[in-house]
């Protein structure tokens, strides 16, 4: 009998052990990939499908170009507003708001970092910011803003602002009163607020220290009948810098 040979044996090499620390590194490393890619997506569809504010261009550049206020407006609810990208701290943009010595009229953009864009006067008709002004006393039932008498005329060295601002990303519920004699009816009796504008000194303020939303003393205002809204915001910080004068520190004296 012919005894047959056994054929080689192979040793099958073990599977690998799989430990609690090979465990731990790969589910580390899959869930950062994970993130990271995911991160990385999100970015991407935020960019080309979120709409971004964007004012019009050839209207933000002119007023920058043209602008000469300077300072900051504050609100409870949304905090700083910056009247000039000339400001220390002013975020990131190219705006400003001016005031026309000749006409009186404000225009241009202020920035917000809670609120987005605000616009004055007939700036307010681009596209992005347009809509309908509340019920006004003419000429303030368009967009318009102004110092009235503008600094050009002659009388008291003590002006008054009219007119229009609106936080743009709020639609008709972002308009910003700069007077309680404009809307109509007027509201001076409950809410006496009003932006001066002083001449001597070329602040948004009256001649005595800054007061309150009672005395109407560098107040604007944004409210709905069901108390929503900005509220009061004060403008004792904002002023026009004459050429060549230097720019204090940012929000100084609140």
């Amino acid at each position: 009998m012919i005894r047959r040979k056994r054929p080689p044996r192979y040793d099958v090499p073990r599977r690998a052990k799989i430990t609690p620390h090979y465990c731990f590194y790969f589910a580390w490393h899959h869930m950062a990939l994970t993130f990271l890619f995911c991160a990385i997506g999100g970015i991407a569809i935020g960019y080309f499908f979120v709409p971004v504010f964007r004012p019009n261009p050839v209207s933000a550049a002119s007023a920058t170009l043209n602008s000469n206020v300077r300072g900051w407006a504050w609100a409870d609810t949304i905090g700083w507003i910056s009247l000039s990208d000339q400001n220390t701290g002013s975020g990131v943009g190219t705006y400003g708001v001016n005031l026309d010595f000749s006409s009186g009229e404000l225009t241009g953009f202020g920035l917000s970092e809670k609120a987005g864009w605000i616009c004055f006067g007939s700036s307010c008709s681009v596209s992005e910011c347009g809509g309908s002004v509340p019920a006004s006393n003419r000429p303030y039932d368009v967009p318009y803003a102004a110092v009235v008498p503008s600094p050009y005329a002659t009388g008291s060295l003590a002006r008054n602002v009219h007119g229009w601002a609106k936080v743009c990303e709020q639609g008709d519920s972002g308009w910003i009163s700069l007077n309680c004699s404009d809307p109509l009816p007027s509201v001076c009796g409950a809410y006496p607020y009003r932006v001066p504008f002083d001449m001597s000194t070329r602040q948004f303020t009256d001649t005595p220290a800054p007061g309150s939303p009672n005395n109407g003393t560098s107040f604007a205002w944004n409210g709905d009948s069901d108390g929503s809204g900005i509220g009061y915001v004060d403008f004792h910080l904002a002023y026009v810098q004459a050429a060549g004068e230097s720019l204090p520190s940012a929000k100084n004296g609140f």
